[in-house]
């Protein structure tokens, strides 16, 4: 049966084909920065768990957040938390994985918790969560996380790695405009957090997705690359070899496609240049 984790529930067709085909996964030497990278994520959220645990105790009756226990006394983090579930849609059947940051209780209820981190830097964090809000993959995650759970609310916590410089720097002129992380005597937010409610039309939505991703798979019919896919190629452990199997057909509508880009307002914008690279690599 094919499985979906729900962190992994905004990945293109070819690349859960691959994933459920059992084809080997790349293995690539990777840059040092981005596992110190990783690890900082990683540690970052295990204090903010450690703060979650510790709310009542340090706030005591003012803590509007607790972490819910399992039926094994374990905080619902993680790995302790996780559950699968299997579903049916149109006679397609398969199941989600999934394994939230955290369970919290709230006046009540439950609410689901993901965090994550941005390494982009504070402005850039903002900027693009102002403009568009949380990330769609991630409103994916929560959704698919809501369908194993029977949770349909929750938040999700971006921090910045990127930190407020320990003074004022508004003023300091060493230091550009694009970069001070102060505004008007005061540092700029590193966090941002966003309530979400997921509602029937997001459920079947994901559902129906995720049964055509899972049907492709017992088809055994490779699924064309698409645009969509070309901008998840940086994270795909597949991409070598979906660029050797790829059809003439599919590589001439990529080809066309590319071609209007090149002609309209797309022209030089992030998925024109994610497909112009993608193109040179398969033609190279």
């Amino acid at each position: 049966m094919v499985t979906f984790g729900a962190s992994g529930t905004d990945k293109c067709d070819v690349e859960v084909f691959f994933r459920n085909q059992k084809v080997k996964p790349e293995k690539s030497d990777d840059l040092p920065f981005r596992g110190r990278q990783r690890r900082q994520g990683s540690a970052i959220i295990e204090y903010l768990q450690l703060d979650l645990v510790h709310m009542p105790k340090r706030l005591g009756d003012k803590a509007k957040f607790t972490v819910t226990t399992t039926k094994t006394g374990e905080y619902a983090f993680e790995d302790a938390a996780q559950h699968r579930k299997v579903f049916e849609v149109d006679g397609v059947k398969f199941a989600i994985t999934a394994k939230p940051d955290g369970i919290l209780e709230y006046e009540g209820g439950k609410l689901l918790f993901e965090y994550k981190t941005k390494a982009s830097g504070i402005k850039s964090m903002l900027s693009k969560l102002d403009y568009k809000g949380p990330d769609s993959g991630h409103i994916r995650q929560v959704t698919a996380e809501s369908l194993v759970f029977g949770i349909r609310e929750g938040i999700i916590l971006y921090e910045s790695t990127q930190k407020p410089s320990w003074f004022d720097d508004s003023e300091n002129k060493s230091v550009t405009k694009g970069q001070k992380t102060w505004q008007g005597g005061y540092p700029i937010p590193d966090v941002r957090a966003f309530y979400f409610y997921i509602t029937d039309e997001m459920q079947t939505q994901l559902l129906a997705d995720l049964a055509k991703q899972a049907k492709i798979v017992y088809d055994g019919v490779k699924p064309d690359v698409t645009v969509d896919c070309v901008n998840k190629c940086a994270f795909c452990v597949y991409k070598e070899h979906c660029k050797s199997v790829i059809t003439p057909e599919n590589l001439a509508e990529l080809i066309r496609i590319e071609e209007g880009y090149a002609r309209s307002n797309f022209a030089g914008k992030a998925e024109h240049r994610n497909l112009q690279a993608y193109l040179s690599e398969v033609n190279a």
